[in-house]
């Protein structure tokens, strides 16, 4: 776990973990937990930090969403875009993605290999004030939001009496109600686990799951647990991860 401190008596952990595969019009792909947790600064001094700050970079203390990769192709892009970044300003200074995988995508070692890659690329970015000033940042953090939302709330079609906190408190809210999170636009999707990956968020997403030799997912059973939050088009989505 990589830390970084928010204030003097609290730091905030932000992880990358927990893949599932969903398997969505005949497409697969995979999404990712992102987690921001704040802790007191005196229970996790073995944790490495980065970024001295004493402002609180987050609206809450606590949350959860599931990303795919193509929703952090988006966010990167519009962090580099002009209006965030300014003009005239190195795109190279922005972390990196890893990479787009055409072969091999659900074999064990490439989907562990984005995870931290993803992970790398969050904590990139938090380390720079001018991007957690986008709002676009937090609502992808802290919302189940859909980037499609996200989008129309950047563009203003939510109106000026609805702020980031408000949305975040809001989704929050929901999310503790339902207890599981927003999945993607087909309601037959289904999500495959292995209990051999360890990334299962409990024994009973791992009933009927079978990992091939490959290290890849054979399951087809649909499980419980949470789901993506993408409402886009799951064929083409998987396509262009």
């Amino acid at each position: 776990m990589t830390i970084l401190p928010v204030e003097e008596s609290e730091v905030v952990k932000l992880d990358v973990k927990r893949p599932k595969i969903h398997c969505c019009r005949g497409r697969k792909f995979v999404d990712y937990e992102i987690t921001i947790e704040y802790y007191l600064s005196g229970n996790i001094d073995n944790f490495p930090r980065i970024q001295q700050t004493n402002d609180k970079a987050f609206y809450k203390k606590y949350s959860t969403v599931r990303r795919r990769y193509s929703d952090f192709c988006w966010l990167r892009a519009k962090l580099s875009s002009t209006e965030i970044n300014g003009f005239g300003s190195d795109e190279r200074g922005i972390p990196q993605l890893p990479p787009k995988c055409f072969f091999n995508r659900f074999n064990k070692e490439v989907v562990d290999s984005r995870m931290q890659g993803l992970k790398q690329f969050l904590m990139g970015i938090v380390k720079f004030n001018y991007f957690l000033s986008f709002a676009g940042l937090h609502l992808f953090l802290q919302t189940q939001l859909p980037i499609k939302e996200i989008e129309r709330f950047l563009e203003g079609k939510y109106g000026e009496s609805v702020s980031v906190e408000e949305l975040i408190q809001e989704r929050v809210l929901e999310n503790e109600e339902d207890k599981a999170h927003i999945s993607c636009s087909n309601e037959n999707c289904t999500v495959m686990t292995s209990p051999n990956w360890n990334i299962s968020s409990s024994a009973e997403d791992d009933i009927g799951s079978i990992r091939s030799s490959s290290g890849s997912y054979n399951s087809v059973e649909s499980l419980p647990g949470p789901l993506s939050s993408s409402s886009e088009s799951c064929s083409f989505y998987s396509v262009y991860r």
